[in-house]
């Protein structure tokens, strides 16, 4: 089963984590290349291949590969993919979960770094104020909040303010 994604902002903007990633658009270039590169290093299992086109020549080039699950793992779930029974059918030899119901529209954002990754884009003029707002003015999910589960939310924060108290300190 393949899945392709988009990752049109991250923060930092030319080499950090996803900040709003989409499922939508299919691409099977894409799928293609990431199976032939997992094929060949003889990898079995979950993983994620990543390329970028680079604007200089056209050619899609390898940018990274994860033989695990990575952060846009919970886009997965959210389009419509049941991944924890996947893998629970694959390690006890059952028939694959069927994948219906699959959710075009599905979309993650981490908001806070979203910002800061558009902010960073908007001063050197690869986005503007008028295709951000447009952008996440939709519904979206979010990488760990639930208000079903609020815990890894919190934790995350409580990280993030003691990393910005420790670097303040440091000043």
């Amino acid at each position: 089963m393949q899945f392709t994604k988009r990752k049109p902002r991250q923060y930092p903007i030319f080499s950090g984590n996803g900040t709003y990633q989409t499922i939508g658009d299919w691409n099977p270039q894409i799928a293609e290349y990431g199976l032939k590169f997992m094929q060949g290093a003889g990898y079995l299992g979950l993983g994620c291949v990543e390329f970028k086109l680079d604007p200089r020549d056209g050619i899609l080039k390898l940018m990274e590969c994860n033989p695990r699950l990575t952060n846009s793992t919970e886009l997965l779930i959210r389009s419509g993919f049941d991944i924890a029974l996947f893998v629970y059918n694959r390690l006890v030899g059952r028939e694959l979960p069927p994948y219906k119901n699959y959710n075009k529209n599905a979309s993650l954002i981490r908001p806070i770094r979203d910002f800061l990754s558009f902010r960073e884009a908007h001063r050197i003029g690869k986005i503007t104020w008028k295709s951000w707002l447009k952008s996440i003015a939709k519904r979206h999910y979010y990488e760990v909040f639930s208000v079903k589960d609020p815990i890894p939310w919190l934790m995350m924060g409580v990280y993030y303010i003691k990393r910005l108290l420790r670097f303040k300190s440091k000043k």
